[in-house]
C-alpha cells in the first residue's frame, strides 16, 4: 500500500492546511461518518476545545472529507495531530462517500479524553467553516458549523493562531472572524419556498 485514505473532519477539510502538513494530500469525495457528530471535545494545551468525533444516534451523519495521503507521510499527520497527547489514530473508520454512496474505511484522529465543556478558538472554526465551503457542503450542514459555540483567542501562545489566519487569508476570509461567521450564515439561510400561484 503505497498511500491511505485519510478523513477529516474539522481544521483539516480545508485542503491547504492538509497539504501543509503532508504536501501529497489529495482531497477524493466528501464522506459522512454515521452515528456520530461533531463536537470540540479534544482538549488542547492551549485551554481550547478542539474536534472530535462523538457517538451518537444512528441516524445522525457527520460530514467530512475524505483524503488520500502517500503512506509515507503518516507518521507526519501524526505528529501534526498529536498522537499519544491527546488523539490516537484509528485506521478503519467507516465513513460512508458522497459521491458512490459506498462505504469505505479510513484513518480518523479521535480524542484519548474527550471533555465536551471546551470550546474552540474562532480561528479553529473558521479553518472548520472555510473548509467545508472550499468543499461545497449543503446549507443545512453549513449552518449546523455555524450554530458552533467559540470563543475569542486572546492570549499567548499565539503560534497555531498566526498560522490559522495565514491559511485563512489565503483562503479569502478577512481578520474579523465574527463578520466572517455572520456573513457566511447569511449565505446559509434556508432558501425561501416558491409559491406557485392557482
Amino acid at each position: 500500500m503505497t498511500s491511505f485514505l485519510y478523513f477529516g473532519y474539522g481544521s483539516n477539510m480545508l485542503t491547504a492546511r492538509l497539504k501543509a502538513r503532508c504536501e501529497s494530500t489529495t482531497p477524493v469525495c466528501v464522506a459522512s461518518a454515521e452515528g456520530y457528530r461533531l463536537t470540540f471535545a479534544k482538549p488542547s494545551n492551549d485551554g481550547s476545545g478542539k474536534g472530535h468525533l462523538a457517538k451518537a444516534h444512528k441516524r445522525v451523519r457527520q460530514a467530512g472529507v475524505l483524503f488520500e495521503i502517500d503512506m509515507a507521510e503518516r507518521g507526519q499527520l501524526d505528529d501534526a495531530e498529536g498522537v499519544g497527547a491527546g488523539y490516537y489514530r484509528e485506521d478503519a473508520f467507516p465513513v460512508r462517500r458522497h459521491d458512490t454512496k459506498e462505504i469505505v474505511h479510513a484513518a480518523v484522529y479521535l480524542a484519548q479524553e474527550p471533555d465536551l465543556t471546551r470550546v474552540p478558538y474562532d480561528w479553529y472554526l473558521a479553518l472548520i467553516v472555510a473548509g467545508a465551503r472550499e468543499h461545497h457542503f449543503d446549507r443545512r450542514r453549513m449552518r449546523e458549523l455555524l450554530a458552533s459555540k467559540w470563543q475569542p483567542h486572546t492570549k499567548s501562545p499565539w503560534g497555531n493562531r498566526n498560522e490559522a489566519l495565514g491559511l485563512l487569508q489565503a483562503a479569502g476570509v478577512g481578520d474579523d472572524l465574527a463578520a466572517y461567521f455572520t456573513a457566511q450564515a447569511d449565505i446559509a439561510k434556508p432558501r425561501p419556498r416558491r409559491v406557485i400561484a392557482p
